[in-house]
């Protein structure tokens, strides 16, 4: 009956979020802001970074550090900050890529005017009618629900125990007790977690007569980052999440802990036993009337980022974990669910909304399918991140109330992070039009699929490609001469299309139209999709974006996954390619050593995939060491950026399957 911890995770995105996945890693000797970013001391990065940007004049090196500060802020949801300092990168020389990620951090300030302004002018600078369209749509589509919104109709109260540090995920017990989660410096927290500089999380409560928090049973904690419980019925036995490491020399990995109450005696607790330690399992949801436990995890197998699952007790044993399936999960990040009747309340960053993740809400229909998500609006979502939707069913009872929900939020106007609300729905004494709860009008919609190739000549940077085969329904067609194919497509559906062209890499692309505030109000509506198609050239090395080693190390880490995974998909669909894996070190260190470093990190890539189902014949390890830099320079010169783009994991194809 409650709420919990979540990363976010966030996206985004990988988009981690910044509670409840909340790994922690080795300690390692950190130097330089680029190290601490890397190592996910997001805090540390920042004030590195500024001072690095401070000490050098290259107008160059200025644009990128400021990126990275603008990135180290969006990682601790400081949007403002974040703001602020990629305008800085962008004046400087970094690129469109800056204006992007400031307009994502104006629409989390919701300023969704000033956002509208950046990315029409960046689409009109692009000649390319499509681009930034995504981000476009959801500005206009999030001060669609802000306008949507009656002031009067909304009672929305911050409570006492907010602070400048992260609060949230709060319940009720049956003796009147609150439980909710902050990292605030009180309690059996004494160090500080790196992520984001603040303390490791706990479970605290509070009463309505004494709103001092407290430790909430502090004999379960541990010494690292903990999550608010959901109890069952009885309130004789607790999950929780916990996410911590055995040794100091391996990433942490968030585990859901069960407690059970014996007398007055709380046991030691335990690891549920379904979970794989080297996944993560976040924001856990008890439903004692069907003894299922709700989560979120970031296993293999899913939709992507972080999905929900269910797993059933039956006869004291765990059944096998399911996924919520593709109406709810998205490549994105879905957590915190909970449930109340048959309706499910959900976070996502992967359907669109205000900004950050939002809440949704679906229902179980009576072929036992789960309904078509819909957005809670305005106020309940912000263009902050809006997360755990508790009904309190007291405050829902008084007169003149409709619903009552506690939630939590990093909103503007709130004092820091995460802040816990209680917002209240007062009943309407003359009809409203309610249109993000109301069933949506009968619409026609279309989707315009453009297929596109890389083209340097392009003033955008692609040009159409004709003739690309998209098999849609299990039927093939062709872009025409423009790389033009438009279908008719119906509410409610979600299906894979997937695209082919000789000498291209085949790819698989989701169309989804079960969000219907999209086209709300409207009586037709034209999907946007932009397909670019890449040519297949043989030994042509292509870098792996955002795999990272901890240092002296060559396992896989969790961050890394989402890259490997689409790897994998895209030999999984290209099954007569044969590919080198490659990784490179910089300078620093033996020559040899490097060589054996590098070449236990291709392999390790290598092993991945062959663990996911890839055949060991399609792939070749090799490790290059610092033998072939893809920025040469003096190795006691080198600044840290040279070195990153040097220590690099890359891939080519190099022949076909006979």
């Amino acid at each position: 009956m409650n709420c919990r911890l979540h990363n976010t995770i966030s996206y985004l995105f990988l988009t981690l979020l910044m509670i409840g996945i909340l790994q922690c890693t080795p300690r390692v000797n950190i130097k330089t802001g680029r190290e601490a970013y890397y190592a996910k001391q997001y805090a540390k990065a920042a004030t590195l970074l500024k001072q690095e940007y401070r000490g050098t004049k290259k107008r160059s090196d200025k644009a990128i550090l400021a990126y990275f500060v603008g990135a180290s802020y969006t990682r601790i949801k400081q949007p403002a900050a974040a703001a602020e300092w990629y305008q800085k990168a962008y004046k400087k020389g970094y690129g469109d890529a800056a204006l992007v990620k400031y307009a994502e951090a104006l629409i989390r300030l919701e300023q969704y005017d000033e956002a509208l302004a950046v990315l029409l002018n960046l689409q009109k600078q692009a000649q390319g009618h499509y681009a930034f369209e995504r981000l476009i749509l959801q500005a206009k589509r999030a001060q669609f629900i802000k306008n949507e919104f009656v002031d009067s109709l909304f009672e929305i109260t911050p409570l006492t125990v907010n602070t400048n540090y992260n609060e949230y995920g709060t319940t009720r017990l049956k003796d009147g007790t609150f439980v909710f989660t902050s990292d605030r410096p009180e309690g059996k927290n004494s160090k500080k977690y790196p992520w984001i500089g603040n303390y490791y999380m706990k479970m605290y409560q509070f009463t309505q007569t004494d709103d001092t928090p407290l430790p909430w049973l502090p004999q379960v904690q541990s010494q690292w980052n903990d999550g608010t419980p959901t109890l069952n019925e009885r309130e004789d036995r607790i999950i929780f999440t916990s996410c911590y490491f055995e040794t100091e020399a391996e990433n942490a990995t968030c585990k859901l802990m069960e407690s059970k109450k014996e007398g007055d005696v709380w046991s030691p607790p335990q690891i549920l036993p379904f979970i794989d330690p080297r996944y993560n399992y976040t924001t856990p949801w008890w439903d004692d009337k069907t003894q299922t436990l709700y989560y979120s995890s970031d296993i293999p197998g899913g939709k992507g980022g972080y999905d929900l699952y269910s797993v059933a007790l039956q006869a004291s044993q765990w059944s096998k974990p399911m996924p919520l399936g593709q109406r709810i999960n998205t490549p994105k990040d879905e957590v915190y669910p909970t449930l109340f009747k048959d309706t499910l309340f959900y976070s996502s960053d992967g359907l669109g909304g205000m900004g950050g993740l939002d809440l949704f809400k679906v229902f179980r229909k009576s072929n036992g399918k789960w309904s078509s998500p819909r957005n809670i609006g305005y106020p309940f979502n912000s263009g902050g991140d809006d997360i755990c939707a508790i009904k309190d069913t007291l405050a829902s009872s008084t007169d003149g109330i409709k619903s009552a929900f506690y939630i939590s939020s990093t909103r503007q106007g709130g004092q820091g992070g995460f802040d816990l609300y209680l917002i209240k729905e007062k009943q309407s004494l003359a009809p409203v039009k309610d249109t993000l709860r109301s069933s949506p009008k009968r619409v026609k919609l279309h989707l315009a699929i453009t297929t596109v190739r890389p083209s340097d000549r392009a003033p955008s940077g692609y040009t159409p490609l004709p003739k690309v085969g998209i098999k849609i329904h299990g039927e093939i067609e062709l872009s025409d001469r423009r790389g033009l194919f438009i279908a008719k497509v119906a509410p409610d559906t979600v299906f894979k299309l997937l695209f082919s062209k000789k000498g291209y890499f085949t790819q698989v692309k989701i169309f989804d139209s079960t969000d219907s505030s999209i086209y709300q109000g409207q009586s037709e509506y034209t999907y946007q999709m932009r397909v670019e198609m890449r040519p297949i050239i043989r030994d042509k090395e292509i870098v792996l974006k955002d795999i990272h080693y901890d240092f002296d190390k060559w396992e896989i880490r969790a961050d890394a996954r989402p890259t490997l995974d689409t790897l994998y998909d895209l030999l999984r669909l290209n099954p007569r390619l044969n590919i080198e894996l490659a990784a490179h070190t910089d300078c620093r260190g033996k020559e040899d050593y490097n060589l054996i470093l590098s070449k236990k990190r291709a392999e390790s890539v290598v092993q991945y995939l062959i663990n996911r189902g890839i055949s060991p014949t399609r792939l070749s390890a090799i490790g290059y060491g610092e033998t072939r830099p893809l920025v040469r320079c003096r190795c006691a010169d080198c600044t840290d950026v040279q070195r990153q783009k040097n220590r690099r994991t890359t891939f080519k194809v190099i022949g076909k399957m006979k």
